[in-house]
């Protein structure tokens, strides 16, 4: 709308000035009155055009005013695509360094299971080697008894009959062990029986010695009422 009149207002003014540049001085006295008529009708004319214009220019302006309010400029809008990319970035660092930190903990988890892992293999396999070494070992002593109690038995069997003497033979092969570690427990369980006798009997002598000593306090105590007596 204001383009409009300022193009109309521009326009009349060009007509205007052409008309004096055409018209010579003296027309122009003879023209002015019917002119100044003119003008006058055209004065009324942009006046009332000017007062109805008047409040459709206010609204207009009241329409733009807030547009241009909420319209960011182009350095804010720079400024925040700057904040917000580097919030995005400190997001995406700090979801970084929580992986890692998780990752490292998984992996120290996992070595600390395999370790413990290695720890009880390592653990097993002294104790099957002390196994396997104590086997061998019973075995051995096992042989050395068979070659000692067999080789005398042979010789203590010699003159009776062959028959006789492999079944013998088999029989201290085969049987003999197991009564050499029958033997074993049987003195075992002596010594046991032994000490539980010896226990039994340094109790038995205790409680002699207790109630001699109760004995003695008791004739003590009669000697001392005796004298009391008297």
């Amino acid at each position: 709308m204001l383009q409009q009149q300022q193009q109309q207002q521009q326009q009349q003014q060009e007509q205007q000035q052409e008309q004096q540049l055409l018209l010579p001085s003296h027309a122009i006295e003879e023209v002015s009155s019917s002119s100044s008529s003119r003008r006058h009708g055209a004065l009324l004319q942009q006046q009332r055009q000017q007062q109805e214009i008047l409040p459709l220019q206010q609204q207009f302006l009241k329409q733009q005013k807030p547009q241009k309010q909420q319209e960011p400029l182009p350095q804010q809008q720079q400024q925040q695509q700057q904040q917000e990319q580097q919030q995005q970035q400190q997001e995406q660092q700090q979801q970084q360094e929580q992986q890692q930190q998780e990752q490292q903990q998984a992996v120290e988890l996992c070595l600390d299971g395999y370790r413990e892992t290695v720890e009880v293999l390592e653990y097993v396999l002294q104790q099957a080697k002390r196994q396997q070494q104590q086997q061998q070992q019973l075995q051995r002593d096992r042989q050395q008894l068979l070659q000692m109690y067999g080789e005398s038995l042979e010789r203590t069997l010699s003159p009776l009959s062959s028959s006789k003497a492999f079944s013998l033979s088999r029989f201290v092969i085969d049987e003999i062990p197991n009564y050499i570690f029958e033997g074993d427990t049987l003195q075992q369980q002596q010594q046991q029986q032994q000490q539980q006798q010896q226990q039994q009997e340094q109790q038995e002598q205790q409680q002699e010695q207790q109630e001699e000593q109760q004995e003695g306090e008791e004739g003590e105590e009669e000697q001392q009422q005796q004298q009391h007596a008297r």
